[in-house]
């Protein structure tokens, strides 16, 4: 399982990057050596799809280790949000074929998302951004992207959907800290939860993680 990189975040959290070449039926087999690891349900149709279901758990079941826990499996809650079976660490997980991405934290909740930019975030850059976001982010398909996936991470760590992008999410960069660092707000009934989102980027994919 080539594992393309681990980081240790802080001493409560650690993400991976997975660069999947096996195929499915490699992944199948690895799968059947670690207890507890869910295969696709039968409505899983399509391969990439299978390949990025197991390797997204293979990572997990991989980082939970890293921690120093048992693997026990996940599920996921009324929202679709996913947590580990017997362990109250927090996880989030990602997958834009070829790369797979987790992260876990021991204590809050996290969020992390990937995905390759695209001239169709051109056509949407309207659906999930504010007007300031748009004016920002211009007609740069990197910095669409990674708005996209800010969101999506604040989306994931938020974890209770009916969530609005344009107007729940709000996304700007940290004052003299260069591309790598976002500041990100979450906007619910009028409370405001802040965080701070790292931004990484391997071959034609960004990446970004609530820290």
């Amino acid at each position: 399982m080539p594992v393309v990189k681990t980081t240790k975040i802080n001493e409560k959290s650690t993400y991976a990057i997975w660069e999947v070449t096996e195929g499915l039926e490699e992944l199948k087999s690895l799968a059947n050596q670690i207890p507890h690891l869910q295969l696709p349900d039968e409505d899983v149709s399509n391969e990439i799809k299978q390949i990025e279901w197991i390797a997204g758990r293979l990572l997990l079941a991989a980082l939970t280790k890293d921690r120093g826990y048992e693997y026990l499996g996940i599920y996921k809650d009324e929202y679709g949000k996913p947590h580990l079976k017997g362990n109250e660490c927090h996880i989030s997980l990602s997958h834009s074929y070829p790369y797979v991405v987790a992260i876990i934290h021991e204590d809050k909740a996290v969020g992390i998302d990937v995905e390759q930019p695209k001239e169709k975030l051109l056509r949407i850059a309207h659906k999930f951004l504010s007007e300031e976001e748009q004016d920002r982010c211009g007609e740069d398909t990197s910095l669409l992207c990674t708005y996209w996936c800010a969101k999506e991470a604040l989306y994931k760590l938020y974890g209770k959907k009916k969530l609005i992008f344009k107007e729940n999410l709000v996304v700007d960069h940290l004052p003299n800290q260069g591309n790598n660092l976002l500041f990100g707000r979450v906007i619910v009934n009028g409370t405001t939860n802040e965080y701070q989102l790292q931004v990484e980027k391997i071959s034609n994919s960004l990446i970004v993680f609530t820290k």
